[in-house]
């Protein structure tokens, strides 16, 4: 008999530690949120939550005091143990579809043919619960990786900004977004549906300190932004995303890489662009007065570029 009551003492101390653990199953909107997972058929959902520096309790009282915790309140529940991070601020948590998904997080590293491969493990998860994730250096450095693994399928996802406003990229919709943008201070004022008057291909013909005159192709679109120019020795080819800051002015940040002919040395440079710009539509051109960051060609001898529709 008191064999028995020790036994039964131990089973429920299990049941109490297990209870008290990291599970949310107990939270109305966790649940919701896992059941809109599980309606869309994906293997798991992330959000992007904003950028954060600092420890757990630094990115905690970042949560609380943004306006999406009212929707998210678990966020706040999910455990120290399951915050993951590499180098990068960037803010993401990640849901799996349910406890049959064992969902791990790599570091993702660049291979020497310029693809992203898993690097060291940093977690793995197998009881269907929330991990918050932070990292990537910029938004074209991305540094993490999530494989879920259900039955035999496998999917890798690696979390980033998009080429589309600085929101989250799901273009190949491997996962389900749940991303609260409307609810969030960096995208106040940006309606995704709006028509913008700068959409298209343009092309830009400006001079240099030396007299070479070198082309300016951009591209904007919903999905980003395509640029490269030609010039009598160099080229270059990048691309990026933009986002309308306020009262006509646009950012724009992107990176690639630059070729030259009379300099080999140089054949491959990678230079990131991040500049901000006025921007306004007369008579047909798109006209990009140049503000402040990096300019789309600093050899050139102005800071107004005029770009006229491609035909």
């Amino acid at each position: 008999m008191r064999k028995m009551k020790k036994l039964f003492c131990i089973l429920l101390c299990l049941c109490l530690l297990t209870a008290c653990g990291a599970s949310l199953d107990h939270n109305p909107y966790f649940i919701d949120i896992r059941n809109q997972i599980q309606g869309s058929e994906k293997p798991f959902g992330v959000a992007y939550l904003g950028t954060v520096e600092g420890d757990y309790d630094a990115v905690q009282n970042f949560i609380d005091g943004q306006e999406y915790v009212k929707n998210y309140p678990f966020l706040q529940e999910i455990p120290e143990k399951s915050f993951i991070q590499n180098e990068g601020n960037e803010l993401y948590c990640v849901i799996p579809a349910d406890e049959h998904v064992t969902l791990s997080v790599y570091k993702a590293e660049m291979s020497s043919e310029s693809v992203l491969q898993k690097g060291e493990q940093l977690i793995t998860v197998k009881n269907g619960q929330p991990i918050l994730v932070r990292g990537n250096i910029s938004d074209i450095t991305p540094n993490l990786m999530i494989v879920a693994k259900s039955g035999d399928a496998v999917t890798e996802f690696v979390p980033c900004l998009s080429l589309q406003n600085g929101t989250m990229d799901n273009s190949e919709q491997k996962i389900y977004e749940f991303s609260p943008y409307e609810l969030m201070a960096q995208f106040n004022g940006w309606d995704p549906t709006v028509e913008w008057d700068f959409y298209g291909d343009w092309v830009c013909k400006v001079s240099e300190f030396n007299g070479d005159v070198v082309d300016l192709k951009l591209s904007i679109s919903p999905d980003g932004v395509e640029y490269s120019f030609q010039g009598e020795t160099m080229t270059g080819s990048y691309h990026g995303h933009w986002m309308v800051i306020s009262d006509g002015r646009i950012r724009m940040e992107f990176g690639g890489s630059t070729q030259d002919s009379k300099m080999p040395g140089a054949t491959g440079l990678h230079t990131d662009v991040d500049g901000i710009y006025r921007w306004d539509v007369k008579d047909g051109s798109l006209v990009l007065t140049y503000l402040n960051g990096t300019p789309f060609y600093p050899a050139a001898t102005v800071t107004e570029y005029q770009f006229v529709p491609v035909k």
